[in-house]
Parts: C-alpha cells; structure tokens; sequence
C-alpha cells in the first residue's frame, strides 16, 4: 500500500505588513520532507518572488502537521513540494491603484438611474482592453459592473454582476472605478449618489470586433 501525506493540520503565512501596503502579491515553492511522524523536516526554498515571503512562509510550515506517507503499508519519509501563494484582495488593488477609497460607507438615499429623468453619462468614456493573458485563446464574454456615482461624480462601491471570466472582472473594474461623471443633482438642487451599472463585451483581437459598452 503507497499513500502521500495529506495535511491534517494547516496554517497559511502572515503577508509581509510592508509589502501588503505596496501592493506586492507574490509565491513561495518550498520542498521538505514529510517524516514517519507526520512533522516537516528540511525545508528548502526552491523559488520565492520576494525574499520578504520566504520567512513567514517556513514559519507557517513549521506548524503543519501531516497524516504520514505509507510505502509499502508501513508509514515512511516522503519528499513534498507545495507552493505557498500571497494575494493582495482587488479592493486594496483598487485603492492603491486610484489613489483612494473605492469602497465607502453610504447612510443616505442612492437613486437608481431609471428614476432619473436622463441616464448619467461619463465625462469621457473609457473601454478596457482585452486581457493580455487571454490574447490569441479566442475567449469572448461580458462583464457587468454595478457601481454607485457619488456627490464629486466619482465611481464607489463597484460590484460584479456578471463576468465570463475574472480576468475580464479586474479589466473591467479598472475602467469603471477611472470613470468621472458630471455632478448629479436632486430636484432641490442637492448633489445625490446614483446607482448606475455598465455592460462591457469582451472578444480577443484577432477573433472578432470590439463592441462599444453598453
């Protein structure tokens, strides 16, 4: 009977404070070895895109523990690789990139677009461009971007309604959260937060024509 280790016990590593407020994602591929007792031994850092990962990466590994490797129904040393990923969330992405908060807390009435004698348009329209990851797969799709208009015309709060394909989420929510809109106001003259939504299409270059957004 021959049987990998499988984790029983798991801890994922401490992003770096520093590099998080940078915005710098990142992976660790550490090799160890997983002993008869389920404990890891000799770690080995194979690759690591920061050396600022490296440390909170083998302090997470030391606390794993392991259901030991069986090789010929006997529990056994087994060598193990694992890559060890570091993210930064899209809305602190958002924040650093626009230099401000994207996300905000609203207390007062939003209007939604229909109400509106006149749908909100942009100051300047702006239209993502295809992925570069995806270019020459022959991939299409759409993705749907809800988003509230504030007081200043500027885009908070964006929300995926629909997307085909998350590379087309985060071309999309760069567009739209660059967007400036002229100052909406209420009937008594007041600046007002609106919500508005925009359909963005998505097809590879050498495929099929881009679409105007919707």
């Amino acid at each position: 009977l021959q049987r990998s280790p499988k984790p029983v016990h798991t801890i994922g590593p401490e992003h770096p404070a520093d590099l998080y407020e940078q915005g710098v994602p990142g992976k660790v591929v550490v090799r160890f070895v997983v002993d008869k007792e389920g404990m890891v031994k000799n770690p080995e850092i194979i690759s690591a895109t920061h050396e600022g990962f490296i440390a909170p990466t083998l302090a997470a590994l030391e606390q794993w523990r392991f259901e030991p490797g069986l090789k010929n129904g006997q529990p056994a040393d087994y060598n193990v690789s694992l890559p060890f990923t570091f993210k930064i969330p899209l809305e602190v992405q958002l924040k650093r990139i626009m230099g401000r908060d994207i996300f905000i807390e609203i207390d007062e009435t939003i209007v939604p677009t229909k109400d509106l004698d006149e749908i909100p348009v942009p100051e300047k329209w702006l239209v993502p461009s295809y992925p570069k990851t995806l270019i020459g797969s022959g991939r299409s799709g759409r993705a749907i971007i809800s988003f509230v208009i504030n007081r200043e015309g500027l885009v908070v709060n964006p929300e995926v309604k629909r997307s085909d394909a998350d590379e087309f989420t985060v071309a999309a929510l760069l567009v739209v959260c660059r967007l400036r809109y002229p100052i909406i106001r209420g009937e008594d003259g007041e600046a007002i937060f609106v919500r508005a939504s925009i359909e963005y299409p998505f097809a590879d270059p050498g495929t099929a024509p881009v679409e105007e957004p919707k």
